[in-house]
């Protein structure tokens, strides 16, 4: 089996080294001399300006040496009725690519020609080839070599992680529709002044505002077509210094003034106001979802229960997945190592999609990931070990036969 697929793998390289020989003119410049074999100018105008040049010419150094060695070994000999069905195999497949077959069929000489370039290509790889064979055959992989891979790369191979089944709910501090109106009215306070020409910053210092936080800001050039249809539809006919609003994005409110528009760019002036929650709220809201936690640990509701029909939580968030224990935040991960399957964390605050959240996961079923190795998982590592072992006894050859064959590079 190891010796066709031998034969498969180097009747690709012979095509593609075919290719390369069948361009080079028949009258050529010498490059180099290894042994008897010749590396031609042809073959190094080819590589010189490829940026992985040096393996390229290593490459071809190693299938000449090898070709001349493969040639003095008494022990090598070409299989004639392989040759030929390799040259014919070959030699077909030229002549079908060929736009211009005529060329060749028409002209007895052409096709001698082609055929004569084709035998000498495929003898030539076909002696490395069995020098490859005999250098490689006897290399094994024993039992010891893949244990000590298995060791030495255990990090790689397993995931020593743990996988957990979790139920995650993100909870958010629910918003007082009263405030949410106070807030639009005094917006549309702003929105008469500003037209008027009042500066608005001048009214953030109005006591409303201690609770929340105020931002005015300025944006120049801005792309039109980058903004969601919604919005833009706005700025169609909308005029100089015109204000827009108020309306509600998230968690903020805006007022927007369109100071510029020039095509399709403009320049507006933005104001958003966002609720700053005290300290209270934080409280209140994880006093009620402790609350929770315990109704929930004695079996008098669900955890995706909390928040509804509720005026102090809005449960935003709640899913169960499997997870990756790596995936987790290292706090999260200590979190959960403190307790049982079936148990509760205690609420906690963190972040969700830039906002403050307050979070509850309940661990339903944790595993080991699994640590052990399939069959094919062990023909894997072995492959990877021969390899390696068939690149080291190689390249070891190489400096050893380099040292006993005459080089010369013509200069």
């Amino acid at each position: 089996m190891k010796r066709i697929f031998m034969i498969l793998l180097f009747l690709i390289i012979t095509i593609g080294l075919f290719q390369i020989s069948f361009s080079m003119e028949k009258v050529d410049g010498i490059y180099a001399i290894v042994g008897d074999e010749i590396i031609l100018e042809s073959e190094m105008r080819k590589i010189s300006k490829n940026k992985d040049f040096f393996k390229i010419f290593n490459d071809l150094l190693l299938q000449k040496l090898m070709m001349y060695h493969a040639k003095r070994d008494p022990n090598i000999e070409i299989n004639e009725k392989e040759l030929k069905f390799r040259i014919n195999l070959i030699f077909l497949d030229k002549i079908n690519q060929c736009e211009n077959k005529e060329y060749y069929f028409n002209n007895k000489n052409n096709e001698k020609d082609l055929f004569n370039t084709i035998r000498d290509v495929v003898r030539n790889n076909m002696y490395i080839e069995e020098l490859y064979y005999k250098i490689t055959s006897n290399i094994e992989v024993s039992p010891d070599e893949i244990k000590y891979f298995i060791i030495k790369h255990k990090n790689k191979i397993f995931d020593d992680q743990e996988k957990m089944y979790i139920n995650s709910s993100i909870f958010f501090i629910k918003k007082n529709k009263i405030k949410q109106k106070k807030i639009l009215n005094f917006l549309t306070q702003i929105k008469t002044k500003m037209v008027k020409g009042v500066d608005p910053s001048i009214l953030f210092k109005h006591p409303f505002l201690r609770f929340f936080i105020c931002k005015n800001m300025s944006f120049k050039k801005i792309n039109i077509n980058i903004i969601p249809y919604s919005y833009k539809k706005l700025f169609f006919h909308s005029k100089k210094n015109q204000v827009f609003g108020p309306f509600k994005h998230g968690d903020k409110f805006y007022l927007i003034k369109l100071i510029k528009k020039e095509k399709n760019f403009i320049d507006i002036d933005c104001i958003s106001i966002q609720k700053k929650y005290s300290n209270n709220d934080y409280f209140k809201t994880k006093s009620f979802l402790e609350l929770s936690r315990k109704m929930v640990l004695r079996n008098w509701i669900k955890l995706e229960d909390i928040g509804i029909k509720n005026k102090c939580v809005k449960n935003y968030f709640q899913y169960k997945n499997w997870i990756n224990e790596k995936q987790l935040p290292k706090d999260i991960k200590e979190m959960l190592h403190t307790i049982k399957k079936g148990e509760i964390t205690r609420p906690f605050l963190g972040n969700f999609d830039g906002k403050k959240a307050f979070f509850i996961i309940q661990l339903i079923d944790r595993i080991k990931s699994d640590s052990s190795l399939s069959d094919q998982d062990f023909k894997k590592i072995e492959s990877i070990i021969k390899e390696v072992k068939i690149q080291n006894v190689m390249e070891n050859w190489f400096h050893k036969m380099i040292k006993k064959t005459y080089i010369s590079i013509q200069v």
